[in-house]
């Protein structure tokens, strides 16, 4: 379990040492990667810094989020969104309950059936 804040601040340049930031940039490259979205749970928005006042753009955090890891590769974040809805928390529960790689094909994994 990673607990993280509200919303972060992000950077300019790339480098930051928020975990949240590092963390929600390996689910956004999962979500890449699978032809899903992770909108609306991960929602850019342009805000102002905390520190200086200026102008900014901030990533507003979803209350909870499951991510799922099978041999240390994430197979899954929930929620997330494809062409047909949003995939919710409960959604990767019953998904990982039933036995199925957690991506949008939904092949079985005999690592994960009962």
């Amino acid at each position: 379990m990673t607990r993280w804040p509200t919303k972060i601040e992000l950077t300019d340049d790339g480098q930051t040492s928020s975990v949240a930031e590092h963390v929600h940039e390996v689910f956004d490259r999962w979500a890449t990667e699978t032809g899903v979205s992770l909108d609306p749970a991960f929602e850019r928005r342009d805000c102002y810094s905390w520190t200086s006042g200026d102008p900014c753009e901030a990533l507003v955090l979803p209350v909870a989020c499951l991510a799922i890891r099978r041999n240390g590769d994430l197979e899954g974040v929930y929620p997330h969104r494809d062409d047909e809805e949003v995939r919710t928390i409960t959604d990767g529960i019953d998904a990982l309950r039933a036995g199925e790689v957690l991506t949008d094909d939904h092949e079985r994994s005999p690592e994960l059936v009962p």
